[in-house]
Protein backbone atom coordinates (compact mmCIF):
# COMPACT_ATOMS: atom_id res chain seq x y z
CA UNK A 1 0.00 0.00 0.00
CA UNK A 2 2.68 2.46 1.03
CA UNK A 3 4.69 1.78 -2.15
CA UNK A 4 1.75 2.38 -4.47
CA UNK A 5 0.48 5.51 -2.73
CA UNK A 6 3.88 7.18 -2.61
CA UNK A 7 4.26 7.16 -6.39
CA UNK A 8 4.63 10.58 -7.96
CA UNK A 9 1.19 10.58 -9.62
CA UNK A 10 -0.53 9.90 -6.28
CA UNK A 11 1.48 12.21 -4.02
CA UNK A 12 0.31 10.47 -0.84
CA UNK A 13 3.01 9.63 1.68
CA UNK A 14 2.32 7.38 4.67
CA UNK A 15 4.68 6.34 7.39
CA UNK A 16 4.90 2.65 8.27
CA UNK A 17 2.66 2.96 11.30
CA UNK A 18 -0.20 4.55 9.37
CA UNK A 19 0.19 2.22 6.39
CA UNK A 20 0.08 -0.83 8.64
CA UNK A 21 -2.95 0.55 10.48
CA UNK A 22 -4.88 1.04 7.24
CA UNK A 23 -3.86 -2.34 5.85
CA UNK A 24 -5.07 -3.99 9.05
CA UNK A 25 -8.42 -2.20 8.85
CA UNK A 26 -8.96 -3.26 5.26
CA UNK A 27 -7.96 -6.88 5.84
CA UNK A 28 -10.11 -7.19 8.98
CA UNK A 29 -13.26 -6.30 7.05
CA UNK A 30 -12.81 -7.31 3.43
CA UNK A 31 -16.42 -6.84 2.43
CA UNK A 32 -16.81 -3.32 3.82
CA UNK A 33 -13.36 -1.73 4.17
CA UNK A 34 -13.21 1.37 6.33
CA UNK A 35 -16.85 0.90 7.27
CA UNK A 36 -16.38 2.84 10.49
CA UNK A 37 -14.41 5.64 8.86
CA UNK A 38 -17.15 7.77 7.40
CA UNK A 39 -15.75 11.32 7.13
CA UNK A 40 -18.03 12.58 9.89
CA UNK A 41 -16.15 10.36 12.33
CA UNK A 42 -12.61 11.18 11.18
CA UNK A 43 -11.96 14.22 13.33
CA UNK A 44 -9.81 12.26 15.80
CA UNK A 45 -7.78 10.56 13.08
CA UNK A 46 -4.38 11.77 11.90
CA UNK A 47 -4.26 13.89 8.75
CA UNK A 48 -2.64 11.01 6.88
CA UNK A 49 -5.42 8.62 7.89
CA UNK A 50 -8.05 11.14 6.81
CA UNK A 51 -6.28 11.60 3.50
CA UNK A 52 -6.32 7.93 2.59
CA UNK A 53 -9.82 7.48 4.01
CA UNK A 54 -10.91 10.23 1.64
CA UNK A 55 -9.99 7.96 -1.24
CA UNK A 56 -11.40 4.66 -0.06
CA UNK A 57 -14.30 5.21 2.27
CA UNK A 58 -17.31 3.31 0.91
CA UNK A 59 -17.68 5.25 -2.33
CA UNK A 60 -17.73 2.28 -4.64
CA UNK A 61 -17.50 -0.79 -2.44
CA UNK A 62 -21.05 -0.88 -1.07
CA UNK A 63 -22.80 -2.70 -3.87
CA UNK A 64 -24.66 -5.95 -4.24
CA UNK A 65 -22.26 -8.83 -4.64
CA UNK A 66 -18.50 -8.57 -4.32
CA UNK A 67 -16.93 -5.25 -3.47
CA UNK A 68 -14.28 -3.67 -5.66
CA UNK A 69 -11.83 -4.07 -2.79
CA UNK A 70 -12.53 -7.81 -2.71
CA UNK A 71 -12.06 -8.12 -6.49
CA UNK A 72 -8.90 -6.03 -6.79
CA UNK A 73 -7.27 -6.53 -3.39
CA UNK A 74 -6.62 -3.68 -0.99
CA UNK A 75 -3.88 -1.99 -3.02
CA UNK A 76 -5.65 -2.47 -6.36
CA UNK A 77 -8.84 -1.06 -4.91
CA UNK A 78 -7.14 2.08 -3.63
CA UNK A 79 -5.29 2.50 -6.93
CA UNK A 80 -8.59 2.20 -8.80
CA UNK A 81 -10.17 4.98 -6.75
CA UNK A 82 -7.17 7.25 -7.13
CA UNK A 83 -7.10 6.85 -10.91
CA UNK A 84 -10.87 7.15 -11.41
CA UNK A 85 -11.59 9.93 -8.95
CA UNK A 86 -13.81 10.27 -5.91
CA UNK A 87 -17.30 11.66 -5.56
CA UNK A 88 -17.74 15.26 -4.44
CA UNK A 89 -21.14 16.89 -3.70
CA UNK A 90 -21.99 20.30 -5.18
CA UNK A 91 -24.79 22.58 -3.93
CA UNK A 92 -25.83 25.12 -6.58
CA UNK A 93 -28.06 28.20 -6.36
CA UNK A 94 -31.39 28.16 -4.49
CA UNK A 95 -32.72 30.92 -2.29
CA UNK A 96 -32.40 31.92 1.35
CA UNK A 97 -33.68 34.18 4.07
CA UNK A 98 -34.25 37.30 1.96
CA UNK A 99 -36.01 35.31 -0.77
CA UNK A 100 -33.57 36.31 -3.48
CA UNK A 101 -32.02 33.61 -5.66
CA UNK A 102 -28.37 32.68 -5.15
CA UNK A 103 -25.62 32.60 -7.74
CA UNK A 104 -23.29 30.97 -5.21
CA UNK A 105 -22.22 27.35 -5.21
CA UNK A 106 -20.36 25.29 -2.65
CA UNK A 107 -18.97 21.79 -2.44
CA UNK A 108 -18.29 19.35 0.36
CA UNK A 109 -14.62 18.52 0.87
CA UNK A 110 -14.16 15.26 2.75
CA UNK A 111 -10.52 16.15 3.23
CA UNK A 112 -11.44 19.28 5.20
CA UNK A 113 -14.81 17.94 6.45
CA UNK A 114 -16.59 21.16 5.50
CA UNK A 115 -18.42 22.96 2.69
CA UNK A 116 -16.34 25.36 0.61
CA UNK A 117 -17.56 28.03 -1.80
CA UNK A 118 -16.45 28.15 -5.42
CA UNK A 119 -16.89 30.52 -8.36
CA UNK A 120 -20.42 31.96 -8.59
CA UNK A 121 -22.67 31.07 -11.49
CA UNK A 122 -23.10 33.53 -14.33
CA UNK A 123 -26.79 33.85 -13.38
CA UNK A 124 -28.59 33.64 -10.03
CA UNK A 125 -31.01 30.68 -10.03
CA UNK A 126 -33.54 29.23 -7.61
CA UNK A 127 -35.43 25.98 -8.20
CA UNK A 128 -32.70 25.16 -10.69
CA UNK A 129 -32.09 21.85 -12.43
CA UNK A 130 -28.62 20.48 -11.69
CA UNK A 131 -26.64 17.37 -12.64
CA UNK A 132 -23.10 16.28 -13.44
CA UNK A 133 -21.75 14.54 -16.51
CA UNK A 134 -18.18 13.80 -17.59
CA UNK A 135 -16.64 15.68 -14.70
CA UNK A 136 -18.63 18.90 -15.15
CA UNK A 137 -21.64 20.42 -13.36
CA UNK A 138 -24.67 21.65 -15.34
CA UNK A 139 -27.18 24.24 -14.08
CA UNK A 140 -30.33 24.72 -16.17
CA UNK A 141 -33.40 26.92 -15.90
CA UNK A 142 -34.72 28.29 -12.62
CA UNK A 143 -36.01 31.72 -11.63
CA UNK A 144 -34.31 35.09 -11.10
CA UNK A 145 -35.05 38.80 -11.44
CA UNK A 146 -38.80 38.22 -11.79
CA UNK A 147 -38.27 35.98 -14.81
CA UNK A 148 -38.24 32.27 -15.53
CA UNK A 149 -35.05 31.09 -17.14
CA UNK A 150 -34.33 28.98 -20.18
CA UNK A 151 -30.59 29.60 -19.96
CA UNK A 152 -28.04 26.95 -19.06
CA UNK A 153 -24.43 26.96 -17.91
CA UNK A 154 -21.61 24.54 -17.20
CA UNK A 155 -19.04 24.50 -14.41
CA UNK A 156 -15.61 23.00 -15.00
CA UNK A 157 -13.83 22.14 -11.71
CA UNK A 158 -10.50 22.03 -13.54
CA UNK A 159 -10.69 25.76 -14.28
CA UNK A 160 -13.13 26.82 -11.53
CA UNK A 161 -15.14 28.67 -14.18
CA UNK A 162 -18.69 28.72 -15.54
CA UNK A 163 -19.51 28.98 -19.25
CA UNK A 164 -22.84 29.65 -20.98
CA UNK A 165 -24.62 26.95 -22.99
CA UNK A 166 -27.48 26.95 -25.46
CA UNK A 167 -30.84 27.72 -23.78
CA UNK A 168 -33.80 25.37 -23.50
CA UNK A 169 -36.93 25.90 -25.56
CA UNK A 170 -39.21 26.54 -22.57
CA UNK A 171 -38.23 28.80 -19.61
CA UNK A 172 -39.17 27.18 -16.29
CA UNK A 173 -38.29 26.55 -12.67
CA UNK A 174 -38.76 23.45 -10.54
CA UNK A 175 -37.56 21.18 -13.33
CA UNK A 176 -35.65 17.97 -12.90
CA UNK A 177 -32.32 17.53 -14.69
CA UNK A 178 -31.04 14.02 -15.31
CA UNK A 179 -27.93 12.58 -16.95
CA UNK A 180 -28.44 9.46 -19.03
CA UNK A 181 -24.83 8.54 -19.67
CA UNK A 182 -24.25 11.27 -22.25
CA UNK A 183 -27.32 13.39 -23.03
CA UNK A 184 -29.06 15.43 -20.34
CA UNK A 185 -32.83 15.60 -19.92
CA UNK A 186 -34.73 18.62 -18.57
CA UNK A 187 -37.99 17.27 -17.17
CA UNK A 188 -41.21 19.10 -16.32
CA UNK A 189 -41.19 22.29 -14.25
CA UNK A 190 -43.49 25.27 -13.95
CA UNK A 191 -43.88 28.99 -14.39
CA UNK A 192 -46.38 31.41 -12.84
CA UNK A 193 -49.30 30.07 -14.86
CA UNK A 194 -48.44 26.60 -16.20
CA UNK A 195 -47.16 23.23 -15.00
CA UNK A 196 -45.23 21.36 -17.65
CA UNK A 197 -45.02 17.78 -18.88
CA UNK A 198 -42.46 18.73 -21.53
CA UNK A 199 -39.08 16.98 -21.66
CA UNK A 200 -36.08 18.39 -23.52
CA UNK A 201 -32.91 16.48 -24.40
CA UNK A 202 -29.53 18.23 -24.43
CA UNK A 203 -26.70 16.98 -26.63
CA UNK A 204 -23.54 17.96 -24.77
CA UNK A 205 -21.25 17.62 -27.80
CA UNK A 206 -23.48 19.58 -30.19
CA UNK A 207 -24.75 22.09 -27.58
CA UNK A 208 -28.29 21.60 -28.89
CA UNK A 209 -31.65 20.99 -27.20
CA UNK A 210 -34.45 18.90 -28.75
CA UNK A 211 -37.91 17.91 -27.54
CA UNK A 212 -38.65 14.25 -26.76
CA UNK A 213 -41.81 12.51 -25.54
CA UNK A 214 -43.69 14.40 -22.82
CA UNK A 215 -44.56 12.81 -19.50
CA UNK A 216 -48.05 11.42 -18.96
CA UNK A 217 -48.84 14.27 -16.58
CA UNK A 218 -47.52 17.73 -15.75
CA UNK A 219 -45.03 17.93 -12.88
CA UNK A 220 -43.52 21.01 -11.29
CA UNK A 221 -40.99 20.45 -8.51
CA UNK A 222 -40.37 16.94 -9.84
CA UNK A 223 -37.50 14.72 -8.67
CA UNK A 224 -35.66 12.69 -11.32
CA UNK A 225 -33.07 9.89 -11.26
CA UNK A 226 -31.38 7.53 -13.67
CA UNK A 227 -31.62 3.85 -12.75
CA UNK A 228 -30.22 1.23 -15.13
CA UNK A 229 -30.58 3.41 -18.19
CA UNK A 230 -34.17 4.46 -17.47
CA UNK A 231 -35.24 7.86 -16.15
CA UNK A 232 -37.73 8.08 -13.30
CA UNK A 233 -39.93 11.14 -12.64
CA UNK A 234 -41.17 11.15 -9.05
CA UNK A 235 -44.03 13.21 -7.65
CA UNK A 236 -44.15 16.97 -8.15
CA UNK A 237 -47.04 19.43 -8.26
CA UNK A 238 -49.86 19.79 -10.74
CA UNK A 239 -51.78 22.93 -9.93
CA UNK A 240 -52.15 23.20 -6.17
CA UNK A 241 -52.02 19.43 -5.63
CA UNK A 242 -48.91 17.45 -4.77
CA UNK A 243 -48.58 14.16 -6.64
CA UNK A 244 -48.04 10.57 -5.55
CA UNK A 245 -47.73 9.34 -9.11
CA UNK A 246 -44.43 8.35 -10.70
CA UNK A 247 -43.40 7.32 -14.19
CA UNK A 248 -40.39 5.92 -16.01
CA UNK A 249 -38.92 6.88 -19.39
CA UNK A 250 -37.32 4.46 -21.84
CA UNK A 251 -34.99 6.52 -24.07
CA UNK A 252 -34.84 3.77 -26.70
CA UNK A 253 -38.62 3.71 -27.12
CA UNK A 254 -39.07 7.43 -26.33
CA UNK A 255 -41.97 6.44 -24.09
CA UNK A 256 -43.17 7.15 -20.54
CA UNK A 257 -44.92 4.49 -18.44
CA UNK A 258 -46.53 4.85 -15.00
CA UNK A 259 -45.10 2.85 -12.11
CA UNK A 260 -46.57 2.33 -8.64
CA UNK A 261 -47.35 5.61 -6.86
CA UNK A 262 -45.47 6.62 -3.72
CA UNK A 263 -47.10 6.14 -0.33
CA UNK A 264 -47.17 9.91 0.16
CA UNK A 265 -47.67 12.85 -2.18
CA UNK A 266 -44.60 15.07 -2.42
CA UNK A 267 -43.05 17.83 -4.51
CA UNK A 268 -39.69 19.54 -4.08
CA UNK A 269 -38.20 16.28 -2.80
CA UNK A 270 -34.68 14.95 -3.21
CA UNK A 271 -34.04 11.62 -4.93
CA UNK A 272 -31.03 9.32 -5.23
CA UNK A 273 -30.15 5.77 -6.26
CA UNK A 274 -28.28 3.43 -3.90
CA UNK A 275 -27.72 -0.29 -4.50
CA UNK A 276 -30.35 -0.43 -7.23
CA UNK A 277 -33.08 1.19 -5.12
CA UNK A 278 -34.54 4.69 -5.44
CA UNK A 279 -34.82 6.81 -2.30
CA UNK A 280 -37.13 9.85 -2.24
CA UNK A 281 -36.47 12.26 0.59
CA UNK A 282 -38.64 14.95 2.17
CA UNK A 283 -40.39 17.53 -0.02
CA UNK A 284 -43.72 19.26 0.43
CA UNK A 285 -47.13 17.64 0.63
CA UNK A 286 -49.52 20.42 -0.41
CA UNK A 287 -47.09 23.03 1.03
CA UNK A 288 -46.44 21.10 4.26
CA UNK A 289 -42.77 20.06 4.57
CA UNK A 290 -42.08 16.36 5.11
CA UNK A 291 -39.45 14.42 7.00
CA UNK A 292 -40.54 11.06 5.58
CA UNK A 293 -38.38 8.98 3.24
CA UNK A 294 -39.47 6.26 0.81
CA UNK A 295 -37.59 3.50 -0.97
CA UNK A 296 -38.58 2.03 -4.34
CA UNK A 297 -37.73 -1.50 -5.44
CA UNK A 298 -37.93 -1.67 -9.25
CA UNK A 299 -38.04 -5.48 -9.22
CA UNK A 300 -41.21 -5.62 -7.14
CA UNK A 301 -42.53 -2.20 -8.25
CA UNK A 302 -43.25 -1.35 -4.61
CA UNK A 303 -42.56 1.59 -2.30
CA UNK A 304 -41.80 1.28 1.41
CA UNK A 305 -40.99 3.80 4.16
CA UNK A 306 -37.58 3.87 5.81
CA UNK A 307 -36.50 5.94 8.81
CA UNK A 308 -37.58 9.57 8.68
CA UNK A 309 -35.20 12.51 8.84
CA UNK A 310 -34.88 14.37 12.10
CA UNK A 311 -36.15 17.58 10.47
CA UNK A 312 -38.89 18.14 7.87
CA UNK A 313 -37.38 19.54 4.66
CA UNK A 314 -39.22 20.87 1.62
CA UNK A 315 -37.19 22.03 -1.36
CA UNK A 316 -34.41 19.74 -0.15
CA UNK A 317 -31.44 18.54 -2.16
CA UNK A 318 -30.00 15.04 -2.00
CA UNK A 319 -26.93 13.15 -3.14
CA UNK A 320 -25.52 9.70 -2.44
CA UNK A 321 -21.93 8.84 -1.58
CA UNK A 322 -21.56 5.09 -1.31
CA UNK A 323 -24.13 3.83 1.18
CA UNK A 324 -24.69 7.28 2.66
CA UNK A 325 -27.40 9.70 1.49
CA UNK A 326 -26.90 13.42 2.13
CA UNK A 327 -30.03 15.52 2.68
CA UNK A 328 -29.03 19.15 2.21
CA UNK A 329 -30.79 22.34 3.29
CA UNK A 330 -34.46 22.91 2.52
CA UNK A 331 -37.27 24.73 4.35
CA UNK A 332 -39.08 23.47 7.46
CA UNK A 333 -42.12 25.83 7.24
CA UNK A 334 -40.44 28.28 9.62
CA UNK A 335 -37.02 28.97 8.14
CA UNK A 336 -34.46 28.12 5.51
CA UNK A 337 -32.03 25.45 6.65
CA UNK A 338 -28.26 25.14 6.50
CA UNK A 339 -28.23 21.77 8.24
CA UNK A 340 -27.29 18.52 6.53
CA UNK A 341 -28.49 15.07 7.54
CA UNK A 342 -26.75 11.85 6.52
CA UNK A 343 -28.62 8.57 6.12
CA UNK A 344 -26.79 5.31 6.72
CA UNK A 345 -28.55 2.91 4.35
CA UNK A 346 -27.18 -0.22 5.96
CA UNK A 347 -28.27 0.74 9.48
CA UNK A 348 -31.41 2.73 8.53
CA UNK A 349 -30.28 5.68 10.64
CA UNK A 350 -29.96 9.46 10.22
CA UNK A 351 -27.29 11.68 11.77
CA UNK A 352 -26.16 15.27 11.28
CA UNK A 353 -23.24 16.26 9.06
CA UNK A 354 -21.31 19.48 8.40
CA UNK A 355 -23.61 22.46 7.69
CA UNK A 356 -23.61 24.27 4.35
CA UNK A 357 -22.31 27.85 4.23
CA UNK A 358 -25.68 29.43 3.38
CA UNK A 359 -29.16 28.44 4.49
CA UNK A 360 -30.96 27.59 1.25
CA UNK A 361 -33.84 25.71 -0.34
CA UNK A 362 -34.57 25.00 -3.99
CA UNK A 363 -30.87 24.46 -4.68
CA UNK A 364 -29.54 22.11 -7.30
CA UNK A 365 -27.51 19.19 -5.96
CA UNK A 366 -25.12 17.02 -7.94
CA UNK A 367 -22.10 14.85 -7.34
CA UNK A 368 -19.07 14.79 -9.55
CA UNK A 369 -16.06 12.46 -9.68
CA UNK A 370 -12.85 14.35 -9.02
CA UNK A 371 -9.19 13.39 -8.71
CA UNK A 372 -7.91 13.91 -5.15
CA UNK A 373 -5.26 16.41 -6.21
CA UNK A 374 -7.94 18.57 -7.90
CA UNK A 375 -10.16 18.35 -4.83
CA UNK A 376 -7.37 19.63 -2.62
CA UNK A 377 -6.43 22.31 -5.15
CA UNK A 378 -10.00 23.66 -5.26
CA UNK A 379 -10.45 23.50 -1.50
CA UNK A 380 -7.17 25.17 -0.65
CA UNK A 381 -7.41 27.78 -3.41
CA UNK A 382 -10.76 29.17 -2.25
Amino acid sequence: MKKILSKKQYCIHLDNKVANKLSHRASSNSRFPFAQNHPVHLRKESRAVREIALLVVEQLCFRRGKSLEFCFGVEGYIKFLILNGIRVIFCVGGRGVNGNPFSSIEFYSWYHNKWIKLKDMLTSRRHVGCVSEKGKIYAVGGFANDAHLSSAEQFDPETNKWSALAPMTVPRRGLGLCSMGGPLYAVGGLDNSLFYSIVERYDINADVWSVVASMNCSRGGVAVVNLKGHMYALGGNSGTISLQTCEVYDPHLDKWTFISPMNQSRAGAGAVVVDGFIYVIGGFENNVPLNSVEKYDPDSNKWSFVSSMQVARGGVGAAALGRYIYSIGGHNASCYLNTVEIYDVQNDRWSYGPVISDSRAGAGIAWCSMKPELLKKLAEGC
